[in-house]
């Protein structure tokens, strides 16, 4: 890719296999008007098919988020849901 030194990675490549389906999920979500809480995003990714199988635990789905939000892909407000920046 032109602008990256070798052996770097652009974000998009970096993006883990869970992530992108916490991504998704958390996109069908708010396609669908739906808030998205931990429960509701825990609830829908036990939905994926069994080979997409990612920890949908409630500490499974916190510590992805935080994650996402670390890496400036969430953001959550005070009443704890969850939006795509």
């Amino acid at each position: 890719m032109p602008g990256l030194e070798r052996g770097e990675t652009s974000r998009s490549e970096r993006l883990s296999a869970t992530v992108e389906n916490y991504l998704l999920c958390l996109y069908k979500l708010q396609e669908d008007g739906v808030a998205v809480t931990l429960s509701r995003l825990s609830v829908h990714l036990r939905q994926l098919p069994i080979g997409e199988l990612i920890g949908t635990s409630l500490p499974s789905v916190t510590g992805v988020l935080r994650r996402m939000q670390k890496d400036g892909l969430v953001e959550s407000n005070s009443i704890k849901t969850f939006e795509l920046t």
